[in-house]
């Protein structure tokens, strides 16, 4: 509980423009010297998109991909996409995307369907 209030505050204390939302779950991982883990999904639907890292010994590294279900978008089309969601900064197609959603929000759906 320590680290989670620790890690709480710190999260406050950087995001200061009212966006900061709690985290909800903590996971510890203890690693001796040079070992690591590679790419995984924890795959539980219950995490929030927030993530934190305190290392508690020497540097350390961490690298973080999107999954591809978000960077790639397969098989969208104008009959299964959503323009509501939220696009994801650095996935494919990023710019169209936002594009698109503008169109869809401004009213303008025969512009949203032919892009």
């Amino acid at each position: 509980m320590n680290a989670l209030n620790h890690l709480t505050w710190a999260g406050k204390d950087t995001i200061k423009d009212g966006s900061y939302r709690p985290f909800n779950e903590l996971l510890c991982l203890g690693y001796m010297e040079k070992q690591e883990i590679g790419w995984h999904d924890d795959g539980e639907e219950d995490l929030g998109p927030d993530v934190a890292s305190w290392s508690l010994g020497g540097a350390a590294v961490m690298h973080f991909r999107m999954k591809s279900k978000h960077w790639i978008a397969k098989n969208l089309t104008i009959d299964n996409y959503d323009p509501e969601l939220w696009v994801r900064p650095g996935c494919k197609a990023w710019k169209l995307r936002v594009a698109v959603n503008k169109l869809y929000k401004a009213g303008r759906s025969k512009e949203y369907k032919i892009a």
